[in-house]
């Protein structure tokens, strides 16, 4: 089979790249490993930022489990405060809380819709010649099939299975979060607000570089989980369960949570700030998760995967339009101006986060101003103006 692109990975970054380049009038292929709906380690929580992306490809926000949120409350153990969402002339001012289950597999619904040949259940393997792909090779239950695109975007996640045959690496001097999160049943499941705990602890009951997050779900049941922000190898021995178990403890009186989660926890890394690459190839881009484009600050990524998607079905659209290979030679020069400058600022922010005693510092001085709050918000969910 001859197609126009490949793309590998059926996430936010995946979907959006293949959407956007069905949209051009290309044909193109979705490969996802695994079976529609599967489970992520995520939040679930969807910024202004990443509504705006997902009403631009046509998502419908009156489906079944959106949760609408105003904004974000901020809490240390001693003091909180709720934020609207900041106003930004390019965004919504609210957000929205859905599984990724369910996100994912609209996502891919859509795609198909589009044109896409969705293929999920599908493990994609590249043909090298050098660097360049030359072929890929699909297998699943029926068998093995091969397929010359002209193009494949490696959008496979975090771990980058793919992404790796080609050569793309962590670099380990970069930010990289250790995140865990559980469904719990909760009265409070209704709640207009992102609750984030800037006190997250460890096991001996030091604050870690990180914090403590329930989304409320809108269904009955909460996201609850934990994440630990490490720089250059810091704080990599933290245990994530542990974590969660621990926070788990602290939000349990304030949200009415059981004694055990709804089902087993899961648990991952994210690599942050332009964590890995290159991030393009001779005929193929690397867009979201698998570019390691997590914030720093936050440890968010479906807003970047969304945004990296679009962006390497543009660069990828104008090579198999006008045969402009300039065009993917380009695309690592965008990424690093839309997102260079800031997470640099962010990955500074994690360095110092990484001190000893500097997140209760930080926590207690931004709870103490509501401007200062304001305006970190603003910075670290990248709604500069």
């Amino acid at each position: 089979m001859t197609l126009d692109a490949v793309v590998v990975g059926g996430g936010p970054a995946g979907c959006a790249a293949a959407y956007w380049l069905a949209q051009r009038g290309h044909r193109v292929l979705l490969a996802e490993r695994k079976r529609y709906p599967r489970d992520k380690t995520c939040g679930d929580g969807l910024t202004p930022r990443a509504v705006a992306e997902l009403m631009a490809m046509g998502f419908d926000f009156a489906g079944p489990g959106i949760h609408r949120v105003a904004g974000l409350r901020f809490g240390n153990g001693a003091r909180s405060h709720e934020v609207a969402w900041p106003s930004h002339p390019d965004l919504p001012n609210w957000g929205a809380v859905l599984r990724r289950r369910a996100l994912d597999e609209r996502l891919a619904a859509l795609a198909a819709d589009a044109g896409v040949a969705v293929r999920d259940g599908t493990t994609a393997e590249p043909e090298l010649s050098g660097l360049r792909i030359t072929a890929v090779r699909l297998l699943n239950g029926s068998g093995e099939e091969r397929v010359v695109p002209r193009l494949v975007v490696a959008a496979d996640g975090s771990l980058t299975r793919f992404g790796r045959r080609l050569g793309v690496a962590r670099d380990r001097s970069r930010p990289l979060g250790l995140a865990a999160r559980g469904y719990y049943r909760s009265d409070r499941s209704s709640d207009r607000f992102l609750d984030v705990q800037l006190r997250a602890r460890d096991a001996t009951g030091r604050i870690v570089p990180g914090y403590g997050w329930v989304f409320p779900m809108g269904d009955g049941a909460v996201n609850l989980g934990a994440i630990a922000l490490t720089s250059a190898g810091r704080w990599k021995g933290t245990n994530t369960n542990e974590l969660l178990d621990r926070f788990a403890a602290a939000a349990r009186p304030r949200w009415g949570l059981p004694a055990a989660p709804e089902e087993r926890p899961r648990g991952g890394m994210l690599p942050a700030g332009l964590a890995s690459g290159p991030v393009a190839g001779p005929n193929w881009l690397v867009a979201g998760d698998a570019a390691g484009l997590i914030n720093p600050f936050t440890g968010e990524g479906i807003s970047y995967a969304l945004v990296t998607g679009h962006m390497a079905a543009h660069h990828a659209g104008e090579v198999l339009e006008g045969g402009d290979p300039g065009s993917l030679d380009r695309y690592p020069a965008a990424v690093e101006e839309r997102f260079g400058r800031y997470y640099a600022l962010a990955r500074g922010f994690v360095r110092l986060a990484g001190a000893p005693g500097a997140m209760r510092l930080l926590g207690d001085l931004g709870l103490r101003s509501r401007r200062l709050l304001d305006g970190s918000l603003r910075v670290m969910l990248d709604m500069r103006l």
